[in-house]
């Protein structure tokens, strides 16, 4: 046998090898669905599980809540990242009594999401093709391990760090060198000098509206305090913060300690300062803005 006849029949069991992978291989369907059909809208309760430790959130009235006493807003960024898992396209799925469930980590898992009744469980990520393994109810998915979100059951991280979490109603921003009323013709300042018009002054509500910590903890931050903000609605209730500086190192950090919800609010020093510093005048060459009706803000 010459060189070129061994070449041939090493080829020809190469092919030979490669039809059996494939004729041979376990079936599996693939195609491009959600690996649920469940609308996200439609779920009213999601439970994070991560070993023994568990959170629960609740939908009221088309808000997210994280369960507690009392019950905390939810930032609408994390629960969308939550209910994204969802619609994430499934490529193969296998039926899940067909599968080492073990050796896919996902009997125990270690991160389980119930949305209502319905189980989905992330599992280990496959090394060779970069894919992660989910169990829903009884079939494992294959994903694409970079559409699947980063999920957490530390609560502070899914609580909302929107300063003012209810816009509606708000009628009165006592911010203690200067109070901003809201009237039938807008929001005033009744201190205010000539040159600050009513767009000066819808800014810096605006900017209230619009204010986010960098993080959220549980319990009052210690801290030197230095003030306290008030907010009152039409309805007569009021929200009130105290207001705290700690150094750190070189930077100081300001804390909005909320005791009802006994929540501190860390914002950094720059941050706060703009909202506590009175409504300015804008520069003369800032675009002038017509309408200055206020929007709520669609932060997460």
């Amino acid at each position: 046998m010459n060189y070129r006849q061994a070449l041939n029949i090493v080829l020809l069991l190469f092919i030979g090898l490669i039809f059996a992978a494939v004729y041979f291989k376990p079936e599996e369907t693939s195609n491009s669905t959600p690996i649920s059909a469940l609308d996200a809208a439609s779920i009213n309760s999601l439970k994070l599980k991560q070993g023994e430790r568990e959170i629960l959130l609740t939908k009221s009235s088309g808000e997210w809540f994280v369960a507690g006493n009392p019950p905390l807003p939810a930032g609408e960024y994390r629960v969308k990242e939550i209910l994204r898992l969802l619609s994430l396209p499934s490529e193969i799925h296998y039926p899940a009594d067909e599968m080492d469930l073990m050796a896919l980590g996902l009997e125990p898992a270690e991160t389980v999401v119930n949305f209502d009744n319905l189980s989905v469980a992330l599992g280990d990520t496959n090394p060779i093709d970069q894919k992660r393994y989910l169990l829903v109810d009884d079939t494992v998915h294959l994903i694409e391990s970079f559409q699947v979100p980063t999920l957490t059951v530390e609560s502070q991280e899914l609580i909302s760090k929107k300063l003012i979490q209810y816009p509606s109603g708000l009628s009165r921003i006592d911010a203690g060198d200067y109070l901003l009323e809201k009237q039938e013709v807008g929001w005033h300042w009744p201190t205010a000098t000539d040159e600050i018009s009513a767009d000066d002054i819808n800014a810096k509500v605006q900017s209230w509206l619009q204010a986010q910590a960098y993080e959220v903890k549980f319990g009052r931050t210690e801290g030197e305090p230095i003030g306290e903000l008030i907010l009152e609605y039409e309805n007569q209730d009021q929200i009130r913060y105290e207001i705290l500086t700690l150094e750190q190192g070189s930077l100081v950090e300001w804390i909005f300690w909320r005791a009802d919800w006994d929540l501190s609010y860390l914002f950094f020093e720059q941050s706060a300062k703009d909202l506590l510093t009175p409504p300015v005048a804008a520069e003369a060459s800032a675009p002038f803005v017509e309408d200055a009706t206020l929007s709520e803000p669609n932060l997460p």
